[in-house]
């Protein structure tokens, strides 16, 4: 988390059961204020999240997000090159081509056409 105030920028990890004595702190979404000395400083969560590539093995693709698998363009044992297609999710009513992110094999399938996916799901396995 980052503490902000007018002046200065300092990372902290206290969660805000640890805040100082005579602190005062209020959550507004995402964010949390703390009145601390006669300073007000905006306290944000950053939250990372899995994509695709992102927190997965080096061999796999990720979901970027939730969808449905609407197409297999590849078959496990198919040569892939770079940018080549391997499936299409469907999500947010938009069809989002999923390609591969280097040559290789696909090694593994992990989902059939029509299967629901969640963000960060491993949907091939490339070799």
């Amino acid at each position: 988390m980052k503490l902000r105030a007018a002046h200065e920028e300092r990372d902290v990890d206290a969660a805000p059961a640890a805040l100082p004595r005579g602190a005062r702190a209020v959550r507004d979404g995402k964010f949390a204020w703390v009145f601390f000395r006669g300073e007000t400083y905006r306290v944000e969560k950053v939250v990372t999240r899995p994509g695709a590539g992102a927190n997965a093995e080096e061999h796999s693709l990720a979901a970027p997000m939730p969808g449905k698998i609407t197409r297999l363009i590849v078959a496990e044992g198919s040569a892939v090159t770079k940018g080549a297609p391997l499936l299409v999710l469907e999500a947010m009513k938009m069809e989002h081509e999923i390609k591969a992110p280097r040559d290789g094999t696909v090694v593994r399938i992990h989902h059939a056409a029509g299967d629901m996916v969640g963000l960060g799901d491993v949907l091939v396995e490339i070799d």
